[in-house]
């Protein structure tokens, strides 16, 4: 059993943005020379997100609209204790807390495997900023 980590600098330059972490996770991986396992990705971070999402040009910028429109800050005002945090600053943790943050990916024949249409993402909740993605990988 092998045990592999790395940690991954990501950087945004937008207050939201979706950042595609697939062809690095993908990477590590191969360099690693795992045949089969599974490696997590967890970001240190509550303004950012991970998510497993849909390769199809779009999708996961249109599903970051939704959020915001379904969590607007005018209703993350309301309830962040009679205004004394930033609504902003909320947003991010409250979607936060929806999408997480870590994924484990099943690693198969040296590589992820993922679905034909999936990729994992990167979602910046509060930028621009530098996010840290730890990877580890686990197995033989």
């Amino acid at each position: 059993m092998r045990l592999s980590q790395e940690w991954l600098q990501v950087k945004s330059e937008h207050r939201h943005q979706v950042i595609d972490l697939t062809h690095r996770v993908g990477e590590f991986v191969r360099a690693s020379e795992v045949r089969r396992g599974i490696v997590n990705v967890f970001v240190k971070h509550t303004a950012c997100a991970l998510v497993v999402g849909n390769r199809r040009e779009r999708v996961t910028e249109e599903t970051l609209l939704l959020l915001e429109d379904i969590f607007n800050e005018s209703a993350i005002r309301r309830t962040s204790l009679h205004g004394r945090r930033d609504p902003k600053a909320m947003w991010s943790y409250v979607q936060h807390v929806l999408m997480g943050s870590s994924i484990a990916v099943p690693v198969a024949d040296g590589a992820l495997d993922l679905g034909e249409w999936q990729a994992l993402y990167l979602v910046e909740l509060a930028g621009p900023a530098t996010r840290e993605v730890r990877l580890t990988l686990v197995g033989d």
